[in-house]
């Protein structure tokens, strides 16, 4: 199987795209320099099946947890702009409690789930980047590094 992940890798690379339809079949496209792979790719069809399969499913959990993630931010931002205009000390201590929660529970899905499970490397906005620090108070690992390597040059 580890050689078919190489073939594979390997036809990416030279443009080749290649998406799972069914049980049976594939989608392959790519120019006409990368057709060479064609013979390739339907010898090890069967594996190549199960290998995009995975990909597939794997890209849906990745974009519903990436989802859950942005809506994390989303109520971080509405907590946040709630604190400052608290005034009683139980309900803000309650508050606090009730984010720090959400905090540690939105910290363990990037981490474990995202990064460690699924492998995922980019920021859980696509192409763009997390709410500025000063709106919420955590960001994704990818935003958060990038951030360290700006700041240190």
């Amino acid at each position: 199987m580890e050689s078919v992940v190489k073939i594979l890798e390997d036809a990416r690379e030279d443009g080749m795209s290649v998406r799972f339809i069914d049980e049976d079949n594939l989608q392959v496209n790519g120019p006409a320099s990368a057709k060479k792979w064609l013979p390739i790719l339907k010898e090890h069809k069967e594996e190549i099946i199960k290998i995009v399969k995975n990909e597939s499913i794997h890209y849906e959990r990745i974009e519903k947890i990436k989802s859950r993630l942005r809506k994390g931010h989303t109520y971080f931002m509405g907590v946040d702009d709630k604190i400052f205009n608290i005034a009683d000390k139980d309900e803000l201590s309650l508050l606090e409690a009730r984010m720090l929660k959400h905090l540690d529970t939105w910290l363990e899905i990037e981490a474990e789930e995202l990064r460690a499970l699924y492998e995922y490397e980019g920021c859980i906005y696509n192409n763009s980047k997390c709410p500025p620090i000063s709106r919420v108070p955590v960001r994704c690992t990818y935003c958060y590094e990038n951030s360290l390597a700006e700041s240190s040059t």
